[in-house]
């Protein structure tokens, strides 16, 4: 077994996020058991809706890897729900930051870029993606890229209904020369048998659909993986990764109004949220609010995977003139203890507006920024 996997899992505890890493314990001494438009039409949605029930018939399928958990969800839209591409007035550019037990040593560090845009001439927007987690200082890396597109339509008066997709790709890669097995510490040469193949790659689609009303509330659901994608490296294709199923939902409470919804910048908001995410026999939920006053935002979570408490996250943010910066910390209260060190997460994002869009037909859903 490679040294660095007695390191993450001697202790048999999952990612603090609750997600199992990429490359789990092993069931026996070889690794390789583990290493594993919507249009202006209404009737549009339908795809969307209906790649959402057909994916509910493959979801109750056993798990045997997990994805990248975000504290600030909000600030990578597209990875929440593909339904978000496009919401807002501007072109939009993403990039966030998150490393995960630093007490550890380089345990699991992760990058994401993405950039979306609002179509306001057909109520629909597109955006695109990519991101790298990084297990183990970069002894396993899954790198993916996806192109997302949106559209909205007007169900009433006052509520709108958003639907999304995204097809993209995986790529798993090991660096099986810098794994140190304990055999060959005590011999200087391992009997352990490399993969077939030291990289995978793997289509992957995803799809997702929000509902609101006016500026006040909005909910949205998104599965991930719809495909299953195939992931092992020893040519195992019984090895896939499990559907993530996300539902998410959020109030805009304006307390100096009294009223509902976001009416001024200057208002005092409070935000609570919700969020469970299921992938295959893994749960998790989180429960938490935002305090925003601009420019300032500062918001509270607790996320419980079910069988545990996790951990308290906490963030502080600013948002000005089209720029957002945020910074979590987590505080594990699981028993992995405090020294893993938690998980740090930085965020910014940049709305690229020349002059705000008076085109949009349709208000743009506002959920938070971070």
């Amino acid at each position: 077994m490679p040294y660095f996997i007695f390191r993450l899992f001697g202790n048999n505890h999952p990612k603090e996020n609750g997600f199992c890493a990429q490359i789990a314990r092993p069931e026996s001494t070889s690794l390789k058991s583990n290493i594993s438009l919507y249009s202006l039409n209404r009737l549009v949605a339908l795809p969307f809706i209906t790649a959402l029930i057909i994916a509910i018939i493959f979801s109750a399928q056993i798990s045997r890897a997990q994805d990248v958990g975000f504290s600030q969800f909000y600030a990578a839209p597209l990875y929440l729900n593909p339904a978000f591409a496009g919401q807002t007035e501007c072109g939009r550019i993403s990039l966030q930051y998150r490393n995960q037990w630093p007490g550890i040593g380089n345990a699991f560090r992760t990058y994401k870029l993405s950039y979306d845009q609002h179509l306001p001439t057909i109520n629909s927007g597109f955006g695109f993606q990519a991101m790298q987690d990084r297990q183990g200082g970069g002894v396993f890396n899954r790198t993916a890229f996806a192109a997302f597109f949106a559209s909205q339509v007007q169900l009433g008066q006052r509520s709108t209904l958003s639907g999304g997709i995204k097809a993209g790709a995986l790529q798993d890669a090991l660096n099986w020369e810098a794994l140190q097995f304990p055999d060959k510490l005590s011999n200087g040469i391992s009997n352990e048998r490399p993969p077939d193949a030291a990289t995978r790659l793997s289509p992957d689609l995803s799809t997702g659909i929000m509902f609101s009303v006016d500026e006040v509330m909005f909910a949205g659901i998104s599965a991930d993986h719809l495909n299953r994608p195939h992931m092992s490296l020893f040519g195992q294709d019984d090895r896939q990764l499990p559907i993530r199923w996300t539902l998410h939902a959020g109030v805009n409470i304006n307390t100096s109004d009294r009223r509902y919804g976001v009416r001024e910048d200057q208002s005092l908001l409070i935000q609570p949220n919700m969020l469970f995410l299921q992938q295959g026999n893994f749960r998790q939920f989180n429960a938490g609010l935002y305090l925003s006053k601009y420019p300032f935002v500062a918001g509270s979570w607790f996320r419980h995977t079910f069988e545990t408490a996790d951990a308290l996250q906490v963030m502080i943010g600013l948002t000005t003139g089209g720029v957002a910066i945020g910074y979590s910390y987590d505080i594990t209260v699981s028993g992995l203890g405090l020294n893993a060190g938690g998980a740090h997460e930085i965020s910014l994002s940049w709305e690229l507006c020349v002059e705000r869009d008076t085109k949009r037909k349709i208000r743009a859903i506002k959920a938070p920024v971070f």
